[in-house]
């Protein structure tokens, strides 16, 4: 399943709800998926074929420019974790799930107040091109802030096992890659995206990049390194 699959059945879903539809608009801090416009009040959607920390941390961002913001991703197998449900509910962000034709609102958004300063004019934003457009039709050649932070921690606990692999030909101390959330800090820019850079990063990395990142708790603190098969795909 992609993206632009779950399109059509949200954009009926919101067309029933007398909502006008806009997709892949820009000028929203980044390209909105999905608008819908209903009198002053705007909407946004963003769809996504499986939950991330990435998607939720997007939808938040998008609190600062629409009255509602939801997330659309096929309907689950599972609940959804505890730390997402919780994220959810706290932020009023929705949730909608997608099976077939049929949209499912497992979670309402609540009504936020947008950011003043942005002051979008919405008349000129949402041009009618706009509604030609099919919504999740944006490639993996676009980075998000995400992305760009993930690949960032990525590379660093790479570049520290490679370090530490050095130290084992040579001799000296090693810490088998092994780094506390803190030095990963050091050397990205959470504190730019999140307001508690600790546990936003310790989160995503433990709930949703585990496919090239793994963990261990000693002495009562968590330590964080690239798992050896993602050295080598980049270091062959």
């Amino acid at each position: 399943m992609r993206e632009t699959d779950l399109f059509e059945p949200v954009k009926y879903w919101l067309e029933e709800r007398e909502w006008d539809v806009y997709a892949e608009v820009t000028g929203v801090g980044g390209r909105a998926d999905i608008v819908g416009r209903h009198g002053m009040a705007v909407l946004n959607v963003e769809l996504k074929v499986q939950l991330s920390f990435e998607l939720l941390s997007q939808a938040v961002d998008r609190k600062a420019y629409f009255h509602y913001v939801y997330i659309g991703i096929p309907k689950r197998k599972t609940p959804i974790p505890r730390i997402a449900r919780d994220l959810l509910n706290r932020e009023g962000i929705g949730l909608l799930e997608i099976q077939n034709d049929f949209v499912s609102m497992s979670l309402p958004g609540r009504f936020n107040r947008p950011a003043p300063y942005h002051n979008i004019k919405w008349d000129s934003v949402l041009r009618p091109e706009y509604k030609l457009h099919v919504g999740g039709d944006n490639g993996p050649h676009i980075q998000t802030p995400y992305k760009l932070l993930m690949n960032g921690i990525r590379n660093h606990l790479i570049s520290v096992r490679d370090a530490d692999n050095l130290r084992s030909v040579h001799g000296g101390f090693r810490n088998y890659g092994w780094i506390e959330i803190q030095e990963i800090l050091d050397h990205c820019e959470a504190h730019r995206h999140y307001a508690a850079p600790k546990s936003s990063v310790s989160n995503a990395l433990r709930s949703f990049e585990m496919n090239w990142c793994e963990v261990k708790k000693e002495g009562g603190k968590l330590f964080y390194r690239a798992k050896e098969d993602i050295q080598r795909q980049m270091n062959p």
